[in-house]
This record gives C-alpha cells, sequence and structure tokens, in this order.
C-alpha cells in the first residue's frame, strides 16, 4: 500500500520548478474551540498487494524508470484486486472507522466534532467528491494525489464549511506482502487537514493497521473471502481511533474541560450529617463523631460527639 509513497521525493525532483508552499506549524492549525468536521472517504474496492518489492524494482524506483515501474506493478495489483473483488462482501468499513474516530476525537478537542451529515453536506455532494473508475483512479487521484497539485476535492464552494477545518480520511482495505513472503489483511488511512475556506492544505499523515496473525494465502481468501472481510471490519474502528489520537496529538488538540458539577438549587436541603441545618452547625460545631446519637431518657439530654445539648421539655398542661 505505501508503494506510491515512494514515488513521492522522485516527483519532488522532476517538478524543481514547481513552487510548493511549506505546510504551516500543525500546532496552530485548528483553534480549541473550531468546528471540526470529519469525512471519510472510502476506496471503491480492495488494493490487494501479492508481494512485496523485489531488490531490483526498489533500485529501480529511484530512477527515471521508476514511474514505469511503478505503473507495471499498478496495473497488476489492479488485476489481481478486481479479480478477488468479485467473491468479497461490501460491508461499510468507513462508517465502522467514522464512529470510533468520532467518539474518540470528541473526547479529545473543545470544539464541535460533526460528520459530514451533521455538517449538512448530501450524499450527493459527498458522492460527486469521492468519484472515480476504480481502486487505482481513486488512489491516485485521493489517496496519494500528485505532488504539489491542487486539492482534489474543493471544500470552498461549499460557504456553510468557511468556519471550519476539514479532516479528510481516505480509507484503503485489503492486503499488505511482508518480505517473508506473508500476506496480510490491512487497512490504510491517508489524512490531511484542509481550511475550508480556503482548501489549502494544513497537514497530511498515514496511518495504516495490519493484521500480522494471518497466515492466509490469496488463494484461501478467495475461497473464503469472508475471512478476509471479518478480519478487516475488526481492523477498522481501531483505525479510527489510532486515526483521532494520531490527529489530536500533531494538531495540539486540546481536550474539553470536565463538566462542572450542578450548583444546589436555592432552598434544597443540604446533606449535612445527622440532618442538621447550618445555623445548627454553625450554633454547636461540627459532630466529631459518626456513631448514632444517644439520648438519655432520664435527663432529656442528647449527646452527639463530645458537647451535650440541653432539650428543653414543655411542661405538661394543667388539667
Amino acid at each position: 500500500m505505501r508503494r506510491l509513497r515512494l514515488l513521492l521525493p522522485l516527483a519532488a525532483s522532476f517538478s524543481a520548478c514547481v513552487s510548493v508552499e511549506p505546510l504551516p506549524d500543525p500546532r496552530q492549525a485548528v483553534a480549541p474551540n473550531q468546528r471540526l468536521v470529519v469525512l471519510v472517504y472510502q476506496s471503491p474496492g480492495p488494493w490487494i498487494i501479492k508481494e512485496s518489492d523485489s531488490k531490483a524494482e526498489s533500485a529501480a524506483k529511484v530512477l527515471p524508470v521508476g514511474f514505469l515501474v511503478q505503473t507495471v506493478q499498478d496495473d497488476k495489483t489492479l488485476e489481481i484486486s478486481r479479480d478477488l473483488q468479485q467473491y468479497l462482501p461490501r460491508p461499510r468499513y468507513d462508517q465502522e472507522l467514522e464512529s470510533a474516530l468520532i467518539k474518540t476525537l470528541r473526547s479529545l478537542h473543545s470544539g464541535t466534532v460533526q460528520t459530514g451529515a451533521e455538517a449538512g453536506l448530501s450524499l450527493v455532494q459527498l458522492h460527486e467528491w469521492n468519484s472515480t473508475k476504480n481502486q487505482l483512479d481513486w488512489r491516485r487521484r485521493y489517496y496519494t494525489p500528485e505532488y504539489g497539485a491542487p486539492a482534489p476535492r474543493d471544500y470552498s464552494k461549499v460557504l456553510s464549511l468557511d468556519d471550519a477545518a476539514i479532516l479528510e480520511v481516505n480509507l484503503s482495505f485489503g492486503t499488505e506482502a511482508t518480505d517473508e513472503g506473508q500476506i496480510q489483511p490491512a487497512v490504510s488511512a491517508a489524512l490531511r487537514l484542509y481550511r475550508a475556506s480556503t482548501t489549502r492544505l494544513l497537514w497530511e499523515r498515514e496511518e495504516m493497521l495490519t493484521e500480522k496473525t494471518s497466515s492466509m494465502t490469496l488463494a484461501e481468501f478467495k475461497a473464503q473471502p469472508r475471512e478476509l472481510t471479518l478480519i478487516l471490519e475488526k481492523l477498522a474502528p481501531r483505525l479510527g481511533e489510532n486515526v483521532a489520537r494520531a490527529a489530536a496529538k500533531a494538531l495540539g488538540l486540546i481536550p474539553p474541560a470536565p463538566p462542572t458539577p450542578p450548583a444546589p438549587q436555592a432552598g434544597a436541603p443540604s446533606a449535612l450529617p445527622y440532618g442538621l441545618t447550618e445555623a445548627e452547625i454553625a450554633r454547636y460545631g461540627q459532630p466529631v463523631s459518626t456513631a448514632p446519637l444517644n439520648v438519655d431518657i432520664a435527663t432529656s439530654t442528647v449527646v452527639f460527639g463530645t458537647l451535650p445539648v440541653e432539650v428543653s421539655t414543655p411542661p405538661a398542661s394543667a388539667p
């Protein structure tokens, strides 16, 4: 899944004439109480990497022919991915990731955190922002856009988002290959933070989770496609939590203040020891013992703590 990332430094070297404005300090990108809108976009299909790069392929990618090597690899991966895709169920990993991400982020940011729907964005608009031909086109357009190119989604056209910061999460799912020949289920997210009013990129990062204990082969996943789906379903919410914590740490988000206990209502009885009033406590002092009250019937004396209090008994009425 990280293969396209390897080409970014190379692309930069061939684009020296393009001036790219450096990203600002991410710790100042989101104000303490600023609205944060989270938009999660899922790949239209799995990205199945069958084998890791050989030493020759890795070496070739730092040469001018690297783009050609990458293109051949990507086309092969797309073919394998589309072959397996026809057997796979199609659950909404994005919903599982979003639920965990929103819940965690709300505990880490003092401002309002909203989904696209809560921010008033229509399904038509969200679908338009994620339109693509296939998973390879999606990766090139949204997951790893061309270095220095304009943002693939223009949030500045939606005036209702002007005050917000946009946390964009591009979710890819499928498999990763190790140098030892293992195929591991994996989910990854390309994160970008934009200022909505200008669609200026403020911060970016990539997060990935793999299931390292899996020992199934590609043929076994094809024979039992539900097994791959079950593993990815478990990874998606964990990735959502990781994404939220990574963003909160990098952006220096301030967690919301703990709730203030409600003030006692006027006229409500105070929870004082032995049911005494505040005036009685002020007159006689705080009881020094939590033992029950002792009443001496013979002398009509009530003893609490060490302080005796005389109880006046009204005279009996005349017959």
